[in-house]
């Protein structure tokens, strides 16, 4: 509102002129204010107008309007004590609050006797009881004592010296003793550590029987330990407990036995279907005795059944299937099964000399257990890749590959369509087998992948690969995929997972990866001139990995 409006409401004489209520003002402002104003005071605002007449104290207006604001708080609050519409006091109760003072309170309050204080405590004359103090002044304070000057340093030269050169050597000594510290933890740790291997190592050897195994003619025997496992597992372990071989007996499985009758009678021969012999080299012929009886209460406990033949030590030598046996038999495996693959004849793959028909039966009908599966594919048993593509390989499902089972997997790799190796490697991955790759499962996949190229990934940065490939694709919404979604998304990331490889072993052979004809040329690498020359010695077969699909 304006100037005017507030005079009439708060109650203050109206004026006609800027020269009253505004005199005070500087007159340059105030010209210019009316000016602004055209000389006419009902356009003045209320703010500017009141601001103009507050010097240091709120002017009129400002002091008319607080006050009205104080006054209609008071009414309106309906516990204050003057207030008679809340029926609280009467008015001969308003009357005395009103006439009760500061002193009255104090005299009620702290039991004090009247006359000790004035009628208002608040200002006090002359002659009022309660004498004020007195004014300080210096009169009466003793005199100050003289100053004096310290000086810690004066005469004290020598220990200061020494404190700083212990300062300075405390750090040296600390690094020192800290030195001395970790030197005696360190080998206080050492000798835990070699208790605690030393209780294992007995631990092992209560649970275990140690003994010689013999690997074959012209071959040293090395000490193992064999410990017969609670889920029809037997397991070899060397000197430092480290896990050579696992043997998984099925249900209902014949376990032969030979033992040597000649020689100390310490040697035994067991028998172990689909994979290499196992020969153990006793120190006596008692022990031999306590681990058959061992293996004997194994046998009763998983009802397996156990038949024990007898022969002489070199007889039981040469019956023995070792381990460089089954290698030769596996590379002729894996020779006929790439030779299928490939439709190589027997002018390209040359002659076997060493190879009989017989030898040729015996390995087309061996099967392959899932460490010589892993081993052939230059991976470990434990891995997630070998153990899925072993499981969708192992289409009986009795724990080994045979031959043609085999063969149905390397011939999708080697010669099938973009769509058929996609989806082997959807059904590989679909571990619920519902028709769907759950997130969870692809997760699975790609850290399977990232587990067999030796790549360092956290969960949370695989996790973000993932989403990354999902959002890429078009599929964030999607918690499934179904196997048109899986083969798009294989395509998308074509240029980064085309260089992913699976190299296939013959027969535990080393070497350098040697390409096989075809194998190579439509990857666009190079085979060799002579294509003949692949089969000579053992050999590594290199094909592109599933994810190359194009």
């Amino acid at each position: 509102g304006s100037v005017p409006e507030g005079w009439g409401n708060s109650g203050c004489p109206p004026q006609q002129t800027y020269a009253h209520p505004l005199s005070p003002v500087v007159p340059q402002v105030l010209e210019a204010t009316a000016a602004l104003y055209n000389q006419d005071l009902s356009q003045l605002e209320l703010l500017l107008g009141g601001l103009l007449e507050s010097h240091g104290d709120p002017g009129p207006l400002f002091s008319a309007i607080v006050l009205d604001q104080f006054v209609r708080l008071r009414d309106g609050d309906r516990y204050w004590f003057e207030n008679t519409r809340n029926g609280l006091f009467s008015k001969k109760e308003i009357e005395d609050i009103r006439n009760t003072t500061l002193r009255d309170v104090l005299v009620a309050v702290i039991n004090i006797d009247p006359s000790a204080l004035q009628p208002n405590v608040f200002v006090w004359h002359k002659g009022a009881p309660c004498p004020q103090p007195k004014q300080l002044t210096t009169d009466g304070l003793p005199q100050c004592a003289p100053l004096t000057v310290l000086d810690f340093f004066e005469g004290s030269s020598p220990g200061f010296a020494i404190t700083i050169i212990a300062l300075c050597c405390l750090p040296l000594v600390s690094l020192l003793l800290s030195g001395v510290v970790a030197y005696f933890r360190g080998r206080e740790h050492k000798k835990l550590q070699k208790k605690l291997k030393e209780s294992v190592k007995k631990e092992a050897a209560k649970d275990g029987v140690p003994a010689m195994e013999w690997p074959g003619p012209k071959e040293r025997s090395s000490p193992i330990i064999i410990q017969l496992l609670s889920d029809r597992c037997l397991q070899v372990l060397n000197r430092h407990l480290t896990v050579l071989r696992v043997v998984q007996l099925q249900p209902l499985q014949q376990v032969n036995l030979i033992l040597s009758n000649n020689r100390g009678c310490r040697t035994l021969l067991l028998k172990i279907p689909k994979e290499y012999d196992l020969v153990l080299l006793f120190s006596s012929e008692e022990e031999r005795g306590a681990f058959v009886q061992q293996l004997w209460d194994f046998c009763v406990r998983w009802a397996l059944g156990l038949h024990v033949a007898e022969m002489s030590e070199k007889e039981l030598f040469r019956k023995a299937v070792t381990k460089q046996q089954r290698e030769r038999i596996l590379e002729i495996f894996f020779r006929h099964l790439f030779a299928q693959v490939l439709d190589i004849n027997q002018a390209d793959a040359g002659t076997l000399p060493l190879d009989s028909s017989q030898k040729v039966r015996e390995a087309l009908t061996c099967e392959l257990s899932r460490a010589e599966f892993a081993e052939s594919l230059g991976l470990k048993p434990q891995d997630m890749f070998v153990e899925s593509m072993f499981s969708l390989a192992d289409k009986d499902g009795n724990g080994y590959l045979s031959f043609r089972e085999f063969l149905d997997i390397l011939v999708v790799f080697m010669k099938g369509s973009p769509e058929d190796k996609s989806r082997l490697m959807f059904t590989m991955y679909d571990l619920d087998e519902n028709g769907f790759l759950s997130k969870d499962e692809f997760f699975t996949m790609m850290r399977s992948f990232i587990e067999i190229s030796n790549n360092c990934l956290s969960k949370a940065q695989l996790a973000e690969v993932v989403e990354s490939m999902f959002r890429e694709s078009g599929f964030q919404d999607k918690e499934e995929l179904t196997w048109e979604d899986f083969h798009f998304m294989l395509r998308d990331h074509d240029s980064e997972l085309r260089f992913t490889q699976l190299c296939v072993k013959g027969g535990g052979g080393g070497g350098n990866g040697e390409c096989v004809r075809n194998g190579w040329r439509q990857g666009g690498g190079a085979c060799p001139q002579n294509e003949s020359s692949w089969w000579a010695g053992p050999r590594s077969y290199s094909f592109l990995s599933p994810w190359y699909l194009v």
